[in-house]
This record gives C-alpha cells, sequence and structure tokens, in this order.
C-alpha cells in the first residue's frame, strides 16, 4: 500500500511538471531593457490615429528611455503641400501630424527621416517639398511635445541633403551598457536627382563628388562607433533586402522604360515609377555600394521601410528590418531572398531592445492582432 502510494505520488508530481512545461511561455521573460528603439515606416496615410499608432502610443507613453523613428513615406501622396490653407495643404499637415499626437505624454527621443512620396512622390519640385516638411516637423516637435530631443530637432537628413547625420541617442554606461547610434541617411536623394529634378547640394559639389563625399562619412562614421563599441541603428527608407511588392521586377515594363531607344518613355513618368523597385538600375547601384560597405560591419541593424509589410532579414552578421506597415498593406512580391520572418498583409511595427552585455531582442507587433507576433534574442 506504502508503495502505491509512492509510486502514485511520483507519477502526479512528474504529471504537474509535464504540464508546467507544456504551459510555460515559448520565450522566457527578459529583464527590463535599458534602452528601446522603435520603427515604424510608411505611417502618413490617416488623418486620425489608426490601430497602430494608438498601440505604439500606449507603449511610447510607458517608455522614456526609448527612442522612435519614422522611417519615411510620412505624409501620402505627395509630401507635405504648400501651407496655402488649401484642403490638400490641410490633408496632407493633418497626416504628418497625426503621428506626433501619439507622442503628447512621450518623454523619449523621436525622429523622422523622408521616404520617396516625402519627396512629391519623386516628382521635380522634391526637394521644396522635402525642405518644407523637414521645418514643419522640426516645429512641431519643439512647439507641441515633450520629447527629449525637442530642441535638436527631429527631421534627419537635414535640407535635402542625403547625410549621413548620427545622433548618440544613449550613453554607454560602465555597468555593461552599451551606447547607442542612430545614423540616419535619405536614399531617396539618390534616386531623386533626374531632368528638372533637383537634391541638395554642399557648395558647389557636383553630385558625384557628394556620393564620394557620403560614402566616406558613412564609412568613417561606422568605423569610429565600431572603436567605441557602439551599437548602430542605420535608418533609410528604402530596403537593401526585401520580397514585399518593390522587389519584382515587373517585366517586360521595366525593360521598355530603361533599355536602349525606348528610354524616351521614362518622359512620361514611367521610369520615375520604377525607380522605387529594387531591380532598377539607380536603385541597384546604390543597393550594392550601401551593401559593400556595410558588409565590412557586423552587429549593425539596417532599418528601412517603403514596402508595406513586416520582414527581418539577417545577411553578414548584420540584421535588416523592413518595418513599412504603419498605415498601408501590400501583398508579398517576389523577391528571392531567404528571410527569417515576414508578415503581410498586416500592420505594425518592430521594437529594438537592448541589455547589459551589448545583446539585444527584437519584437515584431502587430496591431491587428494587438500583440507581439515575432521575438528574436541575440545568443
Amino acid at each position: 500500500m506504502l508503495r502505491f502510494i509512492f509510486c502514485s505520488t511520483v507519477l502526479l508530481g512528474f504529471s504537474a511538471l509535464a504540464f508546467a512545461q507544456d504551459k510555460a511561455p515559448a520565450i522566457a521573460p527578459d529583464p527590463a531593457p535599458y534602452y528601446s528603439v522603435y520603427l515604424i515606416g510608411d505611417a502618413g496615410e490617416d488623418t486620425l490615429p489608426g490601430a497602430t499608432l494608438r498601440q505604439l502610443g500606449a507603449m511610447l507613453e510607458k517608455d522614456p528611455q526609448s527612442a522612435v523613428v519614422f522611417l519615411g513615406d510620412n505624409t501620402y501622396p505627395h509630401g507635405l503641400d504648400p501651407q496655402d490653407g488649401s484642403a490638400a495643404s490641410r490633408i496632407s499637415a493633418k497626416k504628418l501630424s497625426t503621428q506626433f499626437s501619439v507622442l503628447g505624454n512621450y518623454y523619449g527621443k523621436t525622429y523622422m527621416i523622408p521616404g520617396n512620396h516625402d519627396w512629391k512622390n519623386g516628382r521635380w519640385q522634391g526637394l521644396d517639398y522635402i525642405k518644407r516638411e523637414g521645418a514643419y516637423v522640426n516645429d512641431y516637435i519643439k512647439n507641441n511635445t515633450p520629447v527629449a530631443n525637442k530642441v535638436d530637432g527631429g527631421f534627419f537628413p537635414k535640407q535635402g541633403l542625403p547625410g549621413p547625420c548620427s545622433v548618440l541617442v544613449k550613453e554607454g554606461e560602465t555597468n555593461g551598457f552599451m551606447p547607442i547610434r542612430l545614423v540616419f541617411i535619405d536614399t531617396q536623394w539618390w534616386l531623386q536627382s533626374a531632368f528638372f529634378h533637383s537634391v541638395g547640394r554642399e557648395g558647389a559639389q557636383t553630385k558625384k563628388s557628394m556620393e564620394q563625399h557620403f560614402f566616406e562619412r558613412l564609412d568613417s562614421t561606422l568605423n569610429d562607433a565600431s572603436r567605441k563599441g557602439e551599437r548602430v541603428v542605420l535608418c533609410m527608407h528604402h530596403p537593401l533586402y526585401s520580397n514585399g511588392f518593390h522587389a519584382s521586377s515587373m517585366q517586360p515594363v521595366r525593360f521598355l522604360a530603361n533599355m536602349g531607344l525606348l528610354q524616351p518613355l521614362g518622359i512620361f513618368g514611367l521610369n520615375r515609377f520604377l525607380m522605387q523597385n529594387i531591380p532598377q538600375p539607380r536603385y541597384q547601384k546604390m543597393r550594392v555600394r550601401l551593401l559593400t560597405l556595410i558588409e565590412k560591419h557586423k552587429n549593425l541593424v539596417i532599418a528601412s521601410g517603403h514596402d508595406h509589410d513586416l520582414e527581418y532579414f539577417q545577411v553578414h552578421d548584420n540584421h535588416f528590418i523592413v518595418s513599412g506597415a504603419g498605415s498601408k498593406l501590400r501583398k508579398m512580391g517576389t523577391g528571392n531572398t531567404a528571410s527569417i520572418f515576414a508578415a503581410g498583409p498586416q500592420h505594425g511595427f518592430f521594437k529594438l531592445s537592448f541589455y547589459a552585455g551589448n545583446k539585444m531582442r527584437i519584437d515584431v507587433y502587430s496591431s491587428d492582432k494587438q500583440e507581439m507576433i515575432y521575438t528574436f534574442i541575440e545568443p
């Protein structure tokens, strides 16, 4: 009888343990990070805060030790119109302000970078549009939000220049907390320049000399960050890896617009439309040069928007994020790069959490499901 009781007790104990293991969360809870970076792109469609912005705002309010980056296409369809009192000007400004309405009780840092739509969707006068948007954003942040960088401004790069611009958002500490640096570049600058399409210039430099200067400065910035032991988040609008809509080649339309004697079709805007797709020659040239430089470094996070989905890649010891589902959705395309995670069409955003010992956690949040849908933790 005693043997029976003993065996039953042991079996019940093992059953309880197995049940507890079945019910245990798949990911053990982490301690609170010492800093976080939220990444949301293409949020400029709505004139009232949608579910994605509301979810982001609720998280920001509870997380002052953080920064949020809006990754371009901040007001659709063609940037911030001249503020002349017209209906178009009011709507474009409202779409921009809607994103900042979630910052009313946020005491972290806020940044915004340009996308192709902010450059008047690649049309002429795009430089005027981007300068106007930059001034509007910086003024709004300064006068209408309590964010920590309200004096320094939040729109980078400035004046339609390509960058790079960098900000040390979190200084390092002696207890193993690594400093965190955000680096901003304007990828539309590379795609914008065309007949009648001006871009920002520094002094009397040609576009070619500015391109060379850009890569020298970006390389210097990344090398300096590496020497200082900083974690770098490189923010740009156009993705370097994506399986989204803009990864599609769109043949034979691309051939007609870009090859030989058929290039005059570009006068009708066809080439400008295709310029936003990764296989387009000018996009490819920019992409290859950036990847050649980036692949010299490790543990970078390269964050982008543009494709209206949520994607995560690991390539050459670096992390590539596409977070372009802030307000618009589009089905996945025909890209052929193996992703670690992909969700589309689904609204949401990414969160990077940083811990002692140079550890990082990547979370993906879906506002459609109102929950976290993916987590990656560095080993």
